[in-house]
């Protein structure tokens, strides 16, 4: 599948929203390396297509952010020692493994 020899590295990733008067910007980090985070992203897709994530599963075509419960989402990913770091307007909000 994805091998990558070597030492490896942290995988990070930064999305900004920018909305009206209001600015978020979150930071993704994976100490685990960009392989884990992005199989931990399909994990949480399987589990939310199969309706396994403890929402029921969608009928038709859906995106993820159409996720029912986004804070339970939060949650697994950081259970799989995913960090995600939000600002909103000058405050962060950390959530998940320590870096």
């Amino acid at each position: 599948m994805i091998h990558s020899p070597g030492t490896g590295g942290t995988a990070r990733l930064r999305i900004d929203v920018a909305h009206r008067a209001e600015t978020r910007t979150a930071t993704v980090t994976d100490p685990a390396g960009q392989s884990h985070l992005t199989a931990a992203g399909g994990y949480l897709g399987l589990l939310r297509v199969l309706g396994a994530d403890g929402s029921p599963a969608p009928s038709g075509v859906v995106f993820p952010e159409q996720h029912p419960d986004p804070a339970a989402a939060v949650r697994l990913l950081t259970g799989l020692g995913v960090r995600l770091d939000v600002e909103r307007a000058g405050t962060t909000d950390q959530r998940g493994a320590a870096a």
